[in-house]
This record gives structure tokens, C-alpha cells and sequence, in this order.
């Protein structure tokens, strides 16, 4: 994730991170 809120929680980002990776891979 480039863009960086600092309103999120960690885990939020870690979640769009991780389906980010998984989008990438379709």
C-alpha cells in the first residue's frame, strides 16, 4: 500500500496489503 492514512489501524493496512499481494498474483 503506497498510501499511508495514519487513520487506519495496523491491521486494516495489513489486510489491504496482503489482498493487494493477492491481485497482483491473478
Amino acid at each position: 500500500i503506497i498510501k499511508q492514512d495514519g487513520q487506519k489501524p495496523l491491521a486494516v493496512l495489513d489486510a489491504e496489503y496482503f489482498i493487494d499481494i493477492i491481485i497482483k498474483r491473478i
